[in-house]
C-alpha cells in the first residue's frame, strides 16, 4: 500500500500517526507494501481516530481497541469494539484478548517499562507484526531493542520522526506527565 494512501487515511481522521504529527506512514507502508492485515488490535485508542483510519485502510479486517479510560462513544462513532481496561493487567488481557491478531499496535502509555509489560502480556496474541509507537528518545528505543533481542526477536526495525503539533505550534521538547521528552520519536516494528 502506498504511503500517500496511508497518510491520507491518517489525516482524514486526525490521528497523530500522519504527516501533521509523526509521519509514520513511511514505516507502515514498508509492511503494507506486500501484506494486508486481516486483524488489528490497537492499545491506547484515545478518541478512536486510529481505529477509524485502520477501518478505512482495511475495511474487511477485524479491528479491536483497548483503552483504559472509559470512552463509550468510540464504539458508537467507529463501530469498532473497544475493551476497557489496563494493558499491563495480565488477567484483563487474558480475559478480553481471546484470539490472535495479525498486527498489534501499542500506542498507549509510552514509557518503556509500561510498553514492555504490555508487550509481554500480548506476546502470544500476535502473528505477524507488533508495533511500538511513540517510543520517546533514542535510549528507550535501544532498551526495547535489547529486550527484544533477549527474547529472540531479530527482525526489528525502527524509524524516527520529529514531533510537530500544528494546534499548539509546539516543536522540539514535549512534556508528558511532568517528564520532558525530546524528539525524535521512534516507531519500532517487530516482525515474526
Amino acid at each position: 500500500m502506498d504511503k500517500q494512501i496511508i497518510a491520507s487515511a491518517f489525516s482524514e481522521f486526525g490521528t497523530d500517526k500522519g504527516p501533521r504529527r509523526h509521519n509514520y506512514q513511511q514505516a507502515y507502508s514498508s509492511i503494507f507494501s506486500t501484506w494486508s492485515p486481516q486483524s488489528i488490535l490497537e492499545v491506547g485508542v484515545l478518541e478512536g481516530a486510529s481505529l477509524a483510519a485502520w477501518k478505512k485502510l482495511f475495511p474487511d479486517a477485524m479491528i479491536h481497541g483497548i483503552e483504559h479510560r472509559p470512552k463509550p462513544l468510540i464504539e458508537a462513532a467507529t463501530g469498532i469494539p473497544v475493551f476497557e481496561g489496563n494493558s499491563t493487567d495480565k488477567t484483563f488481557i487474558d480475559t478480553v484478548v481471546t484470539t490472535q491478531y495479525d498486527m498489534i499496535v501499542d500506542d498507549g502509555d509510552h514509557r518503556p517499562d509500561v510498553m514492555w509489560k504490555t508487550f509481554l502480556n500480548l506476546e502470544d496474541k500476535w502473528t505477524k507484526h507488533y508495533v511500538f509507537e511513540d517510543v520517546c528518545v533514542e535510549e528507550n528505543e535501544k532498551i526495547l531493542r535489547r529486550r527484544l533481542r533477549g527474547r529472540g526477536y531479530t527482525n526489528v526495525h525502527a524509524w524516527t520522526s520529529s514531533f510537530n503539533d500544528p494546534k499548539t505550534n509546539l516543536r522540539g521538547t514535549v512534556q508528558v506527565k511532568g517528564e520532558m521528552l525530546y524528539p525524535p520519536f521512534y516507531i519500532v516494528i517487530v516482525t515474526r
